[in-house]
């Protein structure tokens, strides 16, 4: 199975209209709003879904990455109360390709790197509305800074509660960038590395392996 990044493979993708139901939480999430397919499937009304993104759940930490548990608060529950369907990201994306119907203002929950705030705000909203979420890890960092990133045992607890935890690479390199007297075969190499070498991290730490980038 190829690694795909939020449903899409790493060559291709296809952005859809966000639902104006959702609009108002570009201010504080960046919302992927997404057929989660590629070109070559056909486009149908009823297999979209939308993707919240976070990072930090704090007001302590750079605001262009940063949304207050407060404001996370009131997103869920705004999506409690309209009505929206929590789906599991991989659960989504799979329906979403495959071109079967979703419901309504179906939508999942990421959040990426893996930072403390996601285990001591957020994992404990969703905890308790028994909602599916998802966590992209940057491997390398977990457990660097105790008052940035979670630990690994922090995030085998949210495994545990039925998060899924994907691959953020191992240092969340910049994917673009050759370093300095590295070849074109050297940089593929790395970036290989970073990806496959934290999703064996993520299976020996946690037992998962979704092959989500």
């Amino acid at each position: 199975m190829p690694l795909h990044y939020r449903g899409w493979n790493l060559s291709e993708h296809q952005i859809r209209k966000t639902p104006s139901k959702l609009a108002w939480l570009w201010q504080s999430a960046f919302v992927l709003s997404l057929g989660l397919i590629l070109p070559s499937f056909e486009v149908n009304a009823e297999s979209q879904g939308v993707i919240l993104q976070y990072h930090f759940i704090s007001t302590k930490t750079p605001p262009v990455t940063s949304t207050s548990p407060v404001d996370f608060r009131r997103h869920m529950d705004y999506m409690a109360d309209n009505g929206f369907t929590i789906m599991p990201l991989e659960e989504l994306i799979e329906r979403v390709r495959s071109g079967e119907a979703v419901p309504n203002f179906s939508a999942a929950i990421s959040f990426d790197d893996g930072y403390l705030s996601v285990y001591t705000e957020a994992f404990p909203i969703l905890k308790q509305r028994n909602w599916p979420f998802t966590v992209f890890v940057t491997t390398g960092l977990l457990g660097s800074n105790p008052e940035l990133y979670a630990s690994w045992d922090q995030i085998r607890e949210m495994a545990a509660a039925g998060a899924t935890i994907a691959n953020h690479t191992i240092t969340h390199p910049y994917f673009l960038e050759q370093l300095d007297d590295e070849t074109e075969s050297q940089w593929r190499e790395r970036i290989r590395d970073e990806i496959l070498m934290a999703e064996e991290q993520i299976l020996q730490q946690t037992g998962q392996s979704h092959q989500l980038l």
